[in-house]
């Protein structure tokens, strides 16, 4: 299993499809996780965390 911790919750990366960013009527601009099952709702973080995201994502495996 692949996991990163942002803003506090931990995901595993191994249940994601996708991540984008999107604009959301009432949230503004967000960073949208996408999960595989299909009745789970998106998980979106303010686009603040898109930096820290993306670090998290290109860093070697055990060196987050």
């Amino acid at each position: 299993m692949n996991f990163v911790e942002i803003a506090g919750i931990s995901i595993n990366l191994d249940h994601v499809v996708f991540i984008r960013e999107e604009d959301h009527a009432q949230l503004g601009q967000v960073i949208a996780i996408h999960f595989a099952h299909p009745e789970r709702d998106p998980l979106r973080l303010s686009a603040e965390h898109y930096d820290e995201l993306r670090r998290l994502l290109q860093a070697p495996v055990g060196k987050t």
